[in-house]
């Protein structure tokens, strides 16, 4: 069998110390260390043949993929096999290539851009350490200034994989989480479809909404977890009319 040489050569060293990891990539996974160095430990040692990749800068080579495997190679004292990428590369290609070989998650992108001084990431960051509101609807209400649509944030949308993502409505999404935390100890008040619900209440203001959560707070048995805003507005309207004459419509 004929085999073609390619022209980008393949480096090793032993000097770890050339090495820097580029700060805004991902964490690092002990989890998957830990298997890899199993593996290597069992005499399946296959680091040679899956080079890092690197970019020059000065006397440093800053690790662009891989960190893992150079992680792994430091610890075990191995020599580290690279690649020379010639082109420049911003943190959004790094992420976005990465995220292509092995799947970033939300959470993964959200760090990438905190630890580069983003400051709309690290609002964002903030907002949902604060709440523990999930990535995708904390996107929704600082960028739109809604939660947008009832549904899961399995994908990242290419702007916010590129950093491009924007905090412009922090205020309000503060008050909207506030609102919905005020139904404490209803322990499902982070999630999207009841965050909506409570959305499209406050919009409709047919209700006071300090009323709402007084008859939530007086009623908290009639409170359970419903998989749509639907359902959460006509649990609160049945909460809120409950021991009440005349029905009263809050949507």
């Amino acid at each position: 069998m004929k085999h073609v040489e390619a022209s980008t050569p393949i480096f090793f060293t032993n000097e770890h110390a050339r090495f820097k990891m580029l700060n805004g990539n991902r964490q690092l996974n002990n989890g998957k260390i830990n298997r890899i160095i199993k593996e290597i430990n069992e005499g399946n040692d296959m680091l040679r043949y899956y080079p890092i990749q690197v970019k020059e800068n000065g006397d440093r080579l800053e690790i662009l993929d891989g960190q893992h495997r150079f992680f792994i190679c430091r610890k075990l004292k191995r020599a580290v096999f690279y690649i020379i990428v010639k082109e420049e590369k911003s943190m959004a290609d790094i992420a976005k290539v990465n995220s292509n070989v092995e799947k970033w998650k939300p959470s993964d992108f959200v760090f990438c851009y905190v630890q580069q001084g983003n400051i709309h990431y690290q609002q964002l960051a903030a907002f949902i350490e604060a709440y523990g509101i999930n990535i995708g609807t904390s996107t929704k209400l600082l960028q739109y200034g809604h939660p947008g649509t009832e549904g899961s944030f399995s994908k990242c949308c290419d702007e916010f994989m590129q950093g491009l993502f924007t905090c412009n409505y922090l205020e309000d999404a503060t008050a909207l989480a506030e609102s919905c935390k005020s139904f404490l100890p209803f322990q499902y008040w982070k999630d999207r479809s009841f965050i909506i619900a409570i959305h499209k209440i406050k919009k409709a203001a047919l209700v006071p909404f300090d009323e709402l959560v007084a008859s939530c707070q007086k009623y908290p048995e009639l409170l359970s977890k419903h998989h749509s805003y639907k359902e959460y507005i006509y649990m609160l309207e049945q909460v809120y009319n409950s021991r009440k004459q005349k029905r009263v419509v809050i949507v």
